[in-house]
């Protein structure tokens, strides 16, 4: 019985001669000179990319080449390894693969794992349990690590430590596991910050008043694992999704027929008229619209031309892009607004989609009893004793953004709403309007008044437009 150990390479991990006999051994986004090295290390090296070796396998063929001196260098270049997020650690036992820890710890963790007797433990305040593809992934946005538990009389032990419990209470012999695979999985488990020692008076064991203790779970999932340094997946524009899905139309076709064409305003006009930046900012702030005298179709169609309409296209590789007044990661600008009109002289109310490159409103609902209860819920959300005059809720078309990025698109998603409001702000006040944004909505509600796939392209912000109270920003 007991546990083995082997070192597994991420997917790329290679090593290479550089110039004048000097190697290096990287992969995408790791490359670590190795200068001169012994033939001990690279030899050993070779037979890690290979994977199915152990740490100690390493440290042995090293040896019978370099003798002693070559283990300290080894030692450290396989803690950079580890600490470059290339390596896992897959764990056998006598009913084969046990677990897999990604990345592999190092050797500040402990290279031999053991658990003390006599407490009690519990998985950690922020550990999330979901199924892999080989078994169950238990992670944390805590850690850097996240282990995938293979043996599925080991995943039951997962469910034990939702409660504190000894380890005795653990390998009481009712699963039939192995001891040594019990300890040896809840020790690396210890070791890396996925499980914690229960104390006594505590429900969880992080509640101590510690600044990660004050983070909701999804906040602190969602913040770690839209940024590098805390997961070992795919970051960026990596195209991971390009061969399951096509790149959506640049610009959204109409979604219904009945159309009303915006004027484009004069933007020298506009030049003329307005204050300067700097004014604009200054005054700017969140207003409650409660004007008795509603938008006009003109100022609306001003304020989108100003704000969202498409400028021009360009190609950016084989991709198409925009270029609109805000910015947009990437030049995708998966975002689209669509304006819930309950008061705009000159134009029904109802819902709008607005085309921003045609620049006119296609008209997609009338006002129905779903969409007053979607404006009274922005109404009760900003505080304001009338429903708003026009709610623009902004929507994104949220695979224009996946096809192209990983871990980080839903993150760039809000970036770019929050960049856009900015700019709402600063045209609305520019054009002595009453502009508030919202911080949340119902996505559910407008996917059912709209008829908009949920998870194709759902609402992601709102923002409130209104007449000025008194009529005009110089009153303020």
């Amino acid at each position: 019985m007991g546990v083995s150990e082997e070192l597994l390479p991420a997917p790329g991990l290679e090593l290479v001669r550089a110039e004048e006999g000097t190697y290096a051994i990287g992969g995408e986004f790791f490359r670590f000179e190795l200068g001169e090295s012994s033939p001990g290390v690279r030899n050993a090296l070779s037979r890690l990319i290979e994977g199915g070796v152990s740490r100690e396998g390493l440290f042995e063929a090293v040896e019978r080449e370099d003798g002693m001196m070559g283990i300290p260098y080894l030692s450290v270049l396989l803690d950079r390894l580890a600490g470059a997020q290339v390596l896992s650690l897959v764990a056998s036992g006598s009913e084969g693969r046990l677990a897999t820890i990604k990345p592999m710890p190092s050797s500040e963790h402990g290279v031999e794992v053991d658990i003390p007797e006599g407490k009690r433990w519990q998985l950690s305040s922020h550990v999330a349990l979901r199924p892999g593809d080989t078994g169950w992934i238990v992670e944390s946005p805590e850690t850097g690590y996240r282990a995938l538990v293979h043996n599925r009389r080991l995943q039951t032990l997962l469910l034990d430590l939702a409660e504190p419990v000894e380890i005795q209470g653990l390998n009481d012999g009712d699963r039939g596991m192995d001891p040594d695979s019990v300890r040896w999985l809840l020790a690396m488990l210890w070791r890396v910050g996925l499980v914690s020692e229960a104390k006594e008076g505590r429900k969880r064991p992080e509640n101590d008043g510690s600044a990660a203790s004050n983070w909701a779970f999804h906040d602190l999932l969602f913040h770690a694992r839209s940024r590098m340094g805390r997961h070992h997946g795919q970051y960026g524009g990596t195209y991971g999704r390009a061969e399951a899905l096509s790149p959506l139309p640049t610009v959204k076709d109409r979604m219904s027929e009945e159309v009303t064409v915006l004027k484009r305003p004069d933007l020298n006009d506009v030049a003329d008229r307005e204050p300067s930046l700097t004014t604009v900012l200054e005054r700017r702030r969140s207003i409650i619209g409660d004007s008795e005298t509603p938008l006009s179709i003109d100022q609306l169609g001003e304020f989108l031309f100003r704000t969202a309409r498409v400028r021009g296209r360009r190609m950016a590789g084989h991709l198409e892009v925009t270029d609109r007044p805000y910015p947009g990661g990437g030049g995708l600008y998966e975002l689209e607004v669509y304006p819930v009109v309950q008061a705009c002289d000159g134009l029904e109310s109802g819902v709008y989609q607005y085309r921003p490159e045609a620049h006119e409103l296609c008209r997609i609902s009338p006002m129905t009893q779903l969409t007053e209860h979607l404006l009274e819920t922005a109404r009760r959300t900003y505080a304001s004793p009338k429903p708003p005059q026009v709610l623009l809720v902004v929507t994104a078309r949220f695979n224009r953004v996946f096809w192209k990025y990983e871990s980080m698109g839903y993150a760039l998603i809000l970036k770019n709403v929050g960049v856009l409001m900015q700019t709402m702000y600063l045209v609305a006040t520019s054009m002595a309007l009453a502009p508030c944004a919202l911080g949340g909505g119902n996505s559910d509600q407008f996917a059912k008044i709209t008829g908009l796939d949920y998870y194709q392209e759902g609402a992601v912000g709102e923002f409130v437009l209104g007449g000025y109270p008194g009529g005009s920003i110089e009153s303020a």
